[in-house]
């Protein structure tokens, strides 16, 4: 940058200029003053320095009274084929949706789970509501895939959380951490396949899913 600051001094001024020593000193000054002040105001510019992470508002999956409709009453325990799975009405992101969602659960089962077996949960998204993936409708129904092979259907979805249970039944409503995914799209529906080796209590109030948007800002 030196360089070139100096000659475009010279080429600015008059050849006759050069003639004197102190002219050619003061132009080789006035280059490193100009250059200093540049380099200076660069330097002061405010870049990206770090990522910083806040919770938005949340949202829920429920059987009435959230964001997005699932009735867990009694959902029966998985058996590959055609029970054990339920799907949700679909959920709406938002039109600018967190690249990051943290899901955690409260589920009540009606007997006692086998301790360490998982309640997976797994979406479809597009880019309207309704139908998607894997034979997903879009609605609060039981789920099968699509002809009792919930195994193989759900295969189609993505894996975007596990409920692992503890050996703990009613009246106890198990609250866990079960992942953290990012979405593919502003919709989703959301299956849930229980493989716990219990059915769900029919009390509907004490289950959920909670989704939390993790919200990203730049800071200088």
């Amino acid at each position: 940058m030196l360089l070139q600051v100096t000659l475009e001094l010279i080429r600015k001024s008059g050849v006759r200029e050069w003639d004197s020593e102190l002219v050619r000193i003061d132009l080789g000054l006035a280059a490193v003053e100009i250059v200093e002040i540049l380099l200076g105001e660069f330097n002061a510019m405010a870049l990206p320095d770090t990522f910083k992470v806040s919770a938005g508002t949340a949202l829920t999956i429920r059987n009435t009274g959230g964001s997005a409709a699932l009735s867990f009453a009694s959902l029966a325990n998985g058996n590959g084929t055609s029970a054990g799975g339920r799907q949700s009405a679909t959920l709406d992101l938002g039109v600018l949706w967190a690249r990051l969602w943290r899901i955690n659960t409260d589920f009540e089962l009606a007997a006692t789970p086998t301790a360490g077996n998982a309640i997976n949960l797994l979406a479809s998204y597009h880019s309207a509501t309704g139908a998607g993936q894997g034979n997903t409708s879009g609605s609060d129904a039981a789920y099968t895939g699509y002809s009792n092979n919930i195994d193989a259907a759900t295969r189609q979805l993505e894996l975007i959380g596990a409920h692992n249970c503890t050996s703990q039944a009613t009246a106890t409503v198990q609250r866990a951490f079960a992942g953290i995914f990012m979405p593919k799209g502003r919709y989703m529906n959301v299956v849930v396949d229980n493989r716990s080796g219990a059915a769900f209590h029919s009390t509907e109030t004490n289950q959920v899913i909670t989704l939390t948007p993790l919200e990203e800002t730049v800071e200088d």
